[in-house]
């Protein structure tokens, strides 16, 4: 992987990050209570019982 395909993919990764943490400031549920899938980490978040 080159450098600059390497850098775009950090920067693709931190919007979706941040995309997920908007979505819980929202939803008032806290980062530490989620599930996150490492293929689609916004795709499915699931609750801790």
């Amino acid at each position: 992987m080159s450098e600059s395909s390497f850098s775009s993919f950090l920067i693709n990764q931190n919007q979706q990050i941040k995309k997920v943490h908007s979505r819980l400031r929202r939803s008032g549920m806290s980062e530490a209570s989620l599930c996150f899938h490492e293929d689609r980490p916004d795709a499915e978040l699931r609750t801790f019982r």
